[in-house]
């Protein structure tokens, strides 16, 4: 038996053993055309004279969810409250990142909301935003900071709205990855792609623009962004005007992108799917994610085609579509999200998703975990209170901090967080920061972040949104939160 057949074969053993459709629902996959941009420093790209871009789009139309499918081949998931023992999360320490400043926007405009993306390394703390891209070192010391448009900037090529940021730390090898998106008048979409030089993301960078379609009026939205061992994925959504045309997996080698020879982006398109989740892994297997309704739906990419679903379904009915979350000082609600999938990573045998939810009305997350023993699904909210824009990461023991957005009617919107222990009891909620200031603007942001400290594979960072001072100009501000946690107590026999 091939070495390739061994490894699906077992990949699929470690899931659910269940017959797959094998049906395969996207066209070839083919390269995409790639443009390189000159090589430069942080410090070289802050000196660029480039007036920032205007803001992000306004959200785009998400297609309505058809009624739940039967399918032969779906695994019923359990679906539990989120079992919340008498444990406290661990205490947290933290600072500033970006802001809503005058300084990083328009004269004439703004850049909201954040779409806060972060990545930490042994020695730096990078925050990417809408408005610009800030390095710090670990204790908040701001060590670098440019615009968006000042790095992305190259006079071969037109400055146009930017939006939807991801970064992403390789510690494998000691690399960060960039990516963004870019159309002029909501046209001619492209993804911006960039990988560091060295382990310092001050420095230089190798930067390209990939077209997104070879359909000028194409406009992709919203990124995602996951590594396997060996390649770099980043998923967007289609659309032609406000309607939505099918989904895009981009797939970067990690050998060409941390190279000095020329870097091939191959594209899958699937014109029947939308919001695909890159699963971020230590082996070479692309796993990709989508909810079909409120069902999520598992495939593989090999050979640039998804191929292998599951559905793993639980017995959840919400309200479709963004709700609103209210807020101290204001009659008007804030955008709270979409009952959609965030994040995906598979650890030690186990595949952990977040997911934001709307619970008629009220924002909930639920953390999924699937594996060999079955599929599960917990909830996890508060009665009074909405979640919004979750994240999560997964420690070395099993244990996994969850950050989110926390809005009510008494409390400005703050950052927050939970903690699940080795055993999987939830912690009850805990503060990141408190809002300081009423939010003056309806969208409040895409997404947060939330990863391991690559140091010890053991503490978190979690990067959120909270309103900040009103002198700013929509309010928005966003905090780095480190949350240190002890290995669990192992149990000692007893010998008589």
């Amino acid at each position: 038996m091939s070495r390739d057949f061994m490894r699906r074969l077992s990949l699929l053993a470690v899931l659910v053993a269940l017959p797959l459709a094998a049906q395969r629902i996207d066209g070839l996959p083919h390269a995409a055309a790639v443009a390189e941009l000159a090589p430069a420093t942080l410090g070289e790209l802050a000196r660029a004279a480039v007036m920032p871009a205007g803001g992000e789009h306004d959200e785009k139309t998400r297609p309505a969810p058809a009624p739940r499918r039967t399918r032969a081949n779906a695994v019923a998931a359990e679906l539990v409250p989120a079992p919340e023992a008498d444990i406290s999360a661990p205490p947290a320490r933290g600072f500033r990142a970006s802001f809503d400043s005058p300084a990083l926007s328009p004269a004439a405009g703004y850049v909201t909301p954040p779409d806060a993306s972060g990545a930490v390394g042994p020695r730096h703390v990078v925050g990417a935003f809408n408005n610009s891209l800030m390095v710090q070192d670990r204790s908040g010391a701001q060590l670098a900071l440019v615009t968006m448009p000042q790095f992305w900037h190259d006079p071969a090529f037109p400055d146009t709205t930017l939006y939807d940021p991801r970064v992403l730390y390789d510690a494998a090898n000691d690399r960060w990855a960039l990516t963004m998106l870019t159309d002029t008048n909501g046209r001619a979409g492209v993804l911006l792609f960039a990988v560091s030089a060295s382990g310092d993301p001050s420095g230089a960078w190798r930067r390209f623009r990939v077209s997104g379609s070879t359909n000028p009026d194409v406009q992709i939205d919203f990124t995602r962004m996951a590594m396997t061992a060996d390649q770099i994925a980043i998923t967007a959504n289609e659309y032609i005007g406000d309607a939505p045309s099918g989904a895009d997996v981009f797939t970067i080698a990690k050998s060409a992108a941390y190279g000095s020879g020329t870097v091939t982006v191959a594209k899958t398109y699937a014109p029947a799917l939308f919001d695909l989740t890159p699963v971020a892994s230590a082996d070479a297997t692309l796993r990709i994610l989508t909810q079909d309704y409120l069902d999520v739906v598992y495939y593989e990419l090999a050979a640039g085609r998804l191929a292998a679903e599951t559905t793993y379904s639980a017995p959840m009915i919400w309200g479709a579509g963004p709700w609103g979350c209210p807020e101290l000082g204001k009659s008007n609600l804030i955008q709270c999200g979409d009952s959609t999938l965030q994040y995906a990573l598979f650890r030690d045998g186990t595949l952990w998703v977040v997911q934001s939810a709307n619970n008629y009305g009220r924002g909930e997350i639920v953390i999924w975990k699937i594996s060999a023993a079955g599929a599960k699904a917990f909830e996890i909210h508060e009665l009074h209170r909405d979640y919004g824009y979750p994240s999560l990461a997964v420690n070395r023991y099993g244990e996994a901090l969850i950050g989110f957005s926390s809005c009510d009617a008494s409390i400005y919107p703050s950052a927050a967080y939970r903690y699940i222990d080795s055993r999987g009891n939830v912690s009850a909620p805990a503060a990141a920061k408190d809002g300081e200031e009423y939010y003056t603007f309806y969208r409040y942001g895409d997404y947060s972040t939330t990863v391991v400290d690559p140091l010890d594979d053991t503490s978190f960072w979690t990067l959120q949104s909270y309103a900040g001072p009103s002198q700013l100009m929509h309010s928005w501000s966003t905090w780095w939160s480190y949350v240190q946690v002890q290995p669990p107590q192992r149990v000692r026999a007893i010998r008589h």
